[in-house]
């Protein structure tokens, strides 16, 4: 009881940060981190099997950038990027892959012109041109997340002089948006020149970030047609957790923050990567939701060659309601690759 306390304490001290609006909405690559990273990303999918996902990061200049940028178009063409599209540019850029802040907060380009690898091996002429338009507000998860799961979590770990080292990796800037990606992608040959008006969410966490410090994780995230958004959050690192967070914004865009949700190894009880799954969430509000997933195609990644990410095309029901979005699953390669067949 007292260790959770001291706990509690301890996080409460902790700062939120006083950042603008727009000062988050830039790129920050501290080097003063040991493994420094701004990681943004935006998800797009709709109920016709359209799905979208693009992610650039910046790791400064002693670690290659990260990029994700796939498609899964209706009729079946799927294709992407292997490797990486380009040199760091200015701005959020990797050669012809870049995000372009038109309004902070609110409206976000995401363009691409280059050529995409579909299943088949073949590579195929892009351009992307998509709009992100917000529906909601920023969910900042240092302003507004219950740090009490945190504290519980750390109340829960041996303390030691290593182990509060290892916690300064947890302090980063994260925060969400939901809205709309509208716009149009050709892509060259049958079934690749689509007009789409996609469901999405974004996300931009910058601070430290090493992939080798992960043991597992889930990140399921969606949005229904009628204006709500979700996002529940489960990370297990090698030294501390699991860390619960998330949250469930309603139409109007207020947001009521996640205090219990069903656990990682209960949600992967019959295999670390389920195909479906029922999430049971307590908010901060008093109030329960149920959310059912079930994974409709992914998009496999490979973090530094540490960490396996399967980030899975979702469909949801959100007590009952349809939704659509993403739900990612990470696994520290050397545990878990056996596993996951």
């Amino acid at each position: 009881m007292l260790k959770r306390a001291l706990a509690r304490l301890l996080v409460s001290r902790q700062k939120a940060h006083d950042r603008s609006v727009a000062s988050l909405e830039t790129k920050h690559v501290d080097l003063a981190n040991p493994y420094p990273n701004d990681s943004s990303c935006f998800w797009g999918s709709d109920a016709r099997g359209n799905a979208a996902i693009f992610r650039l990061a910046f790791r400064g200049p002693q670690r290659p950038p990260e990029c994700w940028l796939d498609l899964s178009l209706e009729g079946g063409l799927r294709a992407g990027v292997r490797g990486l599209p380009g040199e760091e540019g200015p701005g959020f850029s990797l050669g012809p892959a870049e995000f372009d802040c038109r309004e902070p907060g609110r409206v976000w380009d995401v363009h691409y012109r280059g050529p995409l690898v579909d299943a088949a091996g073949a590579h195929r002429a892009c351009t992307i041109d998509l709009t992100f338009t917000s529906t909601h507000p920023l969910y900042d998860y240092a302003q507004s997340s219950d740090r009490r799961l945190i504290a519980d979590a750390i109340a829960r770990e041996r303390w030691s002089r290593e182990f509060f080292v290892k916690l300064k990796d947890l302090e980063q800037v994260h925060y969400e948006q939901f809205g709309r990606l509208r716009g149009h992608v050709h892509i060259e040959g049958d079934g690749g020149d689509r007009d789409l008006d996609l469901l999405a969410v974004r996300d931009h966490s910058f601070g430290s970030r090493d992939w080798t410090t992960w043991d597992r994780h889930y990140w399921i995230s969606g949005a229904t047609e009628d204006g709500e958004g979700f996002t529940a959050v489960a990370i297990r690192y090698h030294f501390c957790g699991p860390l619960y967070a998330g949250f469930v914004t309603a139409p109007d865009g207020t947001s009521d923050a996640i205090v219990g949700c069903t656990s990682l190894e209960e949600l992967s009880r019959s295999h670390p990567w389920p195909a479906s799954g029922r999430l049971e969430l307590q908010l901060r509000s008093g109030r329960r939701r149920t959310l059912e997933f079930e994974r409709r195609g992914v998009f496999p990644y490979e973090m530094d060659g540490a960490y396996l990410m399967r980030e899975g095309i979702g469909v949801y029901q959100l007590d009952g309601k349809p939704a659509y979005g993403l739900c990612e699953f990470g696994f520290d390669r050397k545990r878990y690759a056996d596993r996951l067949a």
